[in-house]
């Protein structure tokens, strides 16, 4: 582990929020996004099925969360 990601992983430990996707637990800091920026990481289709608002959650660098998981309610 770098000194970034060491200091990263406690600043999501103090502030971050408890999530769960499946039956997977997590902790993060989840921020709503604008569409125009969910564009980049969402295909086109996907980005108008998605519910609003779109959120993102940076978690830690050891995280489990699967990448693209979807988030359910925060």
């Amino acid at each position: 582990m770098t000194g970034v990601q060491r200091r990263f992983k406690k600043v999501i430990g103090r502030f971050g929020e408890a999530f769960t996707v499946g039956a997977t637990n997590g902790t993060g800091i989840v921020t709503p996004i604008p569409s125009g920026v969910a564009s980049i990481y969402l295909a086109s289709d996907e980005l108008s099925a998605a519910t609003r608002p779109i959120r993102m959650a940076y978690v830690a660098y050891d995280d489990v969360t699967a990448v693209n998981a979807s988030l359910g309610t925060v």
